[in-house]
């Protein structure tokens, strides 16, 4: 089975431990999926250990494809509304 934006969103659906929300995107360019993971369990949690967090998800769902994914970016609900406004401004 290919790899999809969608299966990677339903990796981490919002709401439960793995996620309050996912974006992700194809980046023609790389040929891989980048994208961004928001979770209220991020809060007080440093990056490595984030990383580490959704690369082990990403492993347990997705085996040897997640090596289609390139990046992820991970943020805190705060982290994320604060992303938005600078963004925006």
């Amino acid at each position: 089975m290919s790899l999809t934006i969608e299966r990677l969103v339903a990796a981490f659906p919002g709401g439960n431990a793995y996620g309050d929300f996912a974006s992700f995107e194809y980046d023609s360019g790389i040929q891989k999926f980048v994208g961004d993971v928001v979770s209220h369990e991020f809060r007080g949690v440093a990056v490595p250990e984030r990383q580490r967090w959704v690369w082990d998800r990403l492993r347990e769902v997705f085996g040897d494809e997640s090596q289609e994914v390139s990046l992820v970016l991970t943020y805190s609900p705060e982290e994320w509304a604060e992303v938005g406004e600078r963004a925006a401004g």
